[in-house]
């Protein structure tokens, strides 16, 4: 099966569940949509108090510690308790944003709500939450390293004052010690000396790391810009819908899939003439009860050379009926192409009698069982039908015994137009000669 057949089983067939399914998807997003509060954004400006950053990176850094810091859950409880509301703490959570402002130590905090007056006082409440943990963690953590600073240095000022006490005894002892006896005391007191110098250096890098902390530690954690307003967001706009349709389109195709797994049917001429295994002779734009000699002229043209091939001397038509959920029907095709009979009979030389109408007439009428081995069938099909209804033509083939010469296809129709009790008419019936054309090839 090709892929173009496909498409046209699925969306040509079973257009109108699809573009049902879809409808329904696009109306139950429009009712989400319409169901939906409106929604209003806060937004605050602050400093969580670090130096300026080196990279986007180090921005994105400050960004997610002011979130961290802004959505935990005693934070936010106590943001709504301050504004009085009445909030699901998650909820509220959830709502709060935090977007760098390019590669700046500033942040913006927002805050979304179906309330206006909430989304700011959430903001502000949240804001200021924020930069009072901040101010905290920083006060702590600077006083804590310090207070670790001090605790050396206080150490290191207590060794250098015991160095100087030592320097100082040796240095009245070597006052009072014959020369001969003080290379002892000159190697302790020089020994000494590079101890208070090793103990001063170390007290000169501990001032040094004090400074360093109080300038890593950039401006103070604050609130630059606080919310006044609400904005609304306008919600999703059209995302809802689109997503219901298209939704809906997908669970259409699966629909008409299922139907196609269940009961497959074809579209197409070449599809019908694959199946049944026959030529296909035409195809046809008007219903087949309307067809004469002149409107199908190259469907006869096939028709003759394909009577030709099966040494037919007569040919029928039979239409296939679809009937819905029914099984399909076939039934003889009545008016101007009932019968065409071809005189295969005559000689090269052998004249050919005229008939009134102006058509070449029989010369030498065969036997009802010759005519009947002896006849052709061409059966007119809808385009569109079920795989199950080929079975009505393959069994009038067996039942009638004519020879299947092809198909023609024309536009299906939206009812079925059997005609009740009308079926099969033998060759020899008296309608047959009443309203058939006689044809030469």
């Amino acid at each position: 099966m090709e892929l173009h057949e496909l498409t046209d089983r699925l969306f040509r067939l079973h257009a109108k569940l699809i573009i049902a399914f879809l409808l329904i998807g696009l109306a139950a997003g429009l009712t989400l949509q319409l169901r939906q509060s409106p929604r209003y954004q806060a937004n605050t400006q602050l400093v969580v108090g670090a130096a300026d950053p080196q990279s986007a990176q180090n921005a994105a850094v400050l960004a997610d510690t002011a979130h961290a810091i802004a959505t935990g859950p005693q934070l936010v409880d106590k943001a709504i308790s301050a504004a009085g509301l009445n909030r699901d703490e998650t909820a509220v959570a959830d709502a709060v944003s935090v977007q760098t402002l390019g590669s700046s130590g500033v942040v913006m905090l927002s805050v979304t709500d179906s309330d206006p007056r909430v989304a700011v006082a959430l903001a502000n409440s949240l804001a200021a939450g924020v930069v009072s943990t901040r101010a905290t963690l920083a006060r702590n953590g600077l006083a804590s390293s310090v207070h670790g600073l001090n605790q050396q240095e206080a150490s290191i000022a207590k060794q250098a004052r015991q160095v100087n006490r030592q320097i100082a005894d040796l240095t009245a002892q070597l006052v009072n010690t014959p020369s001969f006896d003080q290379a002892p005391i000159v190697a302790q007191l020089t020994s000494l000396e590079s101890r208070l110098t090793s103990l001063q250096d170390q007290a000169t890098q501990i001032a040094v790391q004090r400074n360093q902390l109080a300038a890593q530690q950039g401006p103070g954690p604050a609130v630059l810009d606080r919310a006044t307003s609400a904005a609304s967001t306008g919600g999703r706009g059209a995302v809802v819908p689109v997503l219901g349709a298209l939704l809906g389109l997908l669970v259409g195709i699966a629909a008409a899939a299922v139907r196609e797994m269940t009961r497959p049917s074809m579209v197409g001429a070449a599809a019908i003439s694959r199946a049944i295994g026959t030529p296909l002779l035409g195809e046809m734009s008007t219903p087949p009860d309307s067809w004469t000699l002149a409107a199908l002229p190259d469907a006869g043209s096939y028709i003759e050379l394909a009577a030709d091939s099966r040494q037919v001397q007569e040919v029928r038509f039979a239409v296939l009926d679809p009937n819905g959920r029914r099984r399909a029907g076939m039934r003889m095709l009545e008016g101007p192409l009932h019968r065409l009979r071809f005189d295969r009979s005559r000689t090269a030389n052998q004249p050919a009698e005229v008939a009134p109408n102006g058509h070449y007439a029989v010369l030498n009428p065969v036997s009802v069982h010759e005519s009947s081995s002896r006849t052709g069938l061409v059966v007119a099909i809808p385009r569109v039908l079920k795989v199950a209804d080929i079975d009505a033509v393959t069994n009038f083939v067996r039942i009638s015994g004519w020879t299947l010469l092809g198909v023609i296809v024309f536009p299906a129709k939206r009812k079925a137009a059997a005609v009740a009790g009308r079926g099969f008419r033998p060759a020899n019936a008296p309608r047959d000669d009443a309203v058939s054309e006689d044809v030469e090839v």
